[in-house]
């Protein structure tokens, strides 16, 4: 998503200087023209070059990026309350898995120890 952003904003401003550097056409005084809109230029080349290297070689519409980000955006919200969802079905589990253990206690069973349980993600990331 990161990179569709960058895209899009590196097409805008391309976009952008394009316009100026086509207006050179008509502009009675070519050179001064260029003088006047070197940062432009510039600008425009340096996005250029940025694109190819991201792999854009056709500039593609900002419908189509815009698109492509909302896109994008829903799949992270719909991923991120999946993450929520699940994060409460365990802590429910664990619960659930505590109160099991604590009646199995007080009836007196005797019950072998279980195995840790296997580390999450998020427990391995802090």
């Amino acid at each position: 998503m990161y990179l569709k952003k960058i895209i899009k904003k590196h097409c805008e401003v391309y976009r952008a200087c394009r316009d100026v550097v086509r207006a050179e056409k008509d502009a009675p005084g070519k050179s001064l023209y260029r003088k006047q809109h070197q940062a432009e230029y510039h600008l425009h080349d340096a996005t250029l070059k940025e694109l190819a290297e991201l792999g854009i070689h056709k500039l593609p519409s900002a419908e189509k990026l815009q698109r492509q980000q909302l896109e994008l955006e829903e799949e992270l919200a719909s991923a991120k309350k999946e993450k929520q969802d699940l994060q409460k079905q365990q802590k429910t589990l664990q619960v659930i898995e505590h109160n099991f253990d604590a009646m199995i206690r007080e009836a007196g069973i005797n019950v072998p120890e279980k195995e840790p349980s296997p580390k999450t993600q998020e427990d391995i990331l802090s």
